[in-house]
């Protein structure tokens, strides 16, 4: 047994909820900012980045999603899955005007 008394995929986890509550709070911050109706130039790198990145899984889920409901034969799971990638199209644009502010 090693050394560390947590299980590897339990590290991972972990590490992998530490990385969402960063991103939770850089999408809050942003939000608090343009509500407040402050500059978007003040975002540090961290969260400019942690934007970037949402806005490319935004943009991978709209393809993929898109890809499974051209796959579907069922009307309605193919109805789900292309209203969710619109969901993910229209998040990935709100999240861009945020940079374009």
């Amino acid at each position: 047994m090693s050394k560390s008394s947590v299980p590897t995929d339990k590290k991972e986890k972990i590490t992998k909820n530490k990385r969402i509550k960063t991103k939770k709070s850089a999408i809050i911050k942003i939000y608090l900012h343009r509500k407040e109706g402050k500059n978007m130039s003040n975002l540090n790198q961290v969260e400019l980045q942690n934007l970037r990145h949402l806005i490319g899984a935004q943009e991978t889920c709209y393809e993929k999603l898109n890809n499974y409901a051209s796959q579907c034969v069922d009307p309605q799971i193919k109805q789900m899955f292309t209203k969710s990638a619109q969901d993910a199209l229209n998040t990935k644009t709100k999240l861009m005007t945020f940079l374009n502010n």
